[in-house]
């Protein structure tokens, strides 16, 4: 069950206030108790900003240090406080949260994967953090690793890291493109995700969303879209239709350029 909570319910009713008292001093045992009540509550905008000054950090920590199932509690408050910019700032402030998300990522399965990019995604939409994150991503040559995500079997996670390299690629788009351009498939794979005639879904607008970013100029990357087989006439057509309801208007300049 999910319970709807404002400030003003915080502070007239308590609870939660002394719950974020307590669980900056509590055992971990409390800690991991206050994570997962706080992951079923529905944060309002106002919380969002008091749970992360309050436990920003300790969440953090049990994502460092604890078990499974404590991370999917302390994930659950997080995703929800990197929903919200001014609590998204406070966040990634309290600690290298991406350093450490990115860590683990790599030593983790499909399932807090996916909740780790969605955090990452929350991190990487605003301006006052994607900075932040970009440079914490480059100094961790993880672009690569991020990449990989795109060929994952399952739909979330795909999903997740389209919309997570879309954020980054205004800031980053050579480096993407030049990992794009490299014989691991992925960017036959991001193709595939375009192409497939099932409608628009949110997938493949994120991913020709993600295209449209990369530099126009690089005819590496052109050039293996066409070994690829990015425009076939059902594709470009898709790729109209996007532009038409999602305002990407770098994909008609890409069509025009390969006419």
């Amino acid at each position: 069950m999910k319970y709807y909570l404002s400030f003003h319910s915080v502070i007239d009713e308590g609870s939660t206030f002394k719950a974020l008292a307590v669980e900056q001093s509590g055992s971990p045992e409390t800690k991991l108790s206050i994570a997962a009540f706080l992951g079923e509550l529905v944060l309002k905008n106002d919380v969002k900003v008091l749970v992360a000054r309050t436990v920003g950090s300790s969440l953090i920590d049990i994502m460092k240090h604890g078990n499974m199932s404590s991370r999917e509690a302390a994930l659950k408050s997080l995703n929800q406080i990197s929903s919200y910019e001014s609590s998204a700032k406070i966040l990634i402030e309290a600690e290298d949260i991406v350093h450490n998300f990115l860590h683990l990522i790599s030593n983790t399965g499909p399932a807090i994967e996916c909740k780790l990019l969605q955090v990452l995604v929350g991190l990487t939409s605003y301006p006052t953090t994607v900075f932040n994150a970009v440079s914490s991503i480059k100094s961790s040559a993880a672009t690569i690793s991020l990449i990989q995500f795109i060929e994952a079997p399952q739909k979330d996670l795909r999903v997740a890291s389209i919309k997570l390299l879309r954020n980054l690629s205004p800031h980053m788009d050579q480096e993407l493109a030049r990992c794009l351009r490299g014989t691991s498939g992925q960017l036959g794979s991001l193709i595939k995700v375009i192409s497939e005639n099932t409608g628009i879904t949110e997938e493949q607008a994120v991913a020709v969303g993600l295209l449209a970013d990369l530099p126009e100029r690089d005819r590496g990357l052109t050039r293996q879209m066409l070994d690829e087989g990015v425009f076939p006439l059902n594709v470009a057509a898709l790729f109209i239709e996007l532009l038409q309801t999602n305002g990407l208007d770098l994909i008609m300049c890409r069509l025009d350029q390969i006419a």
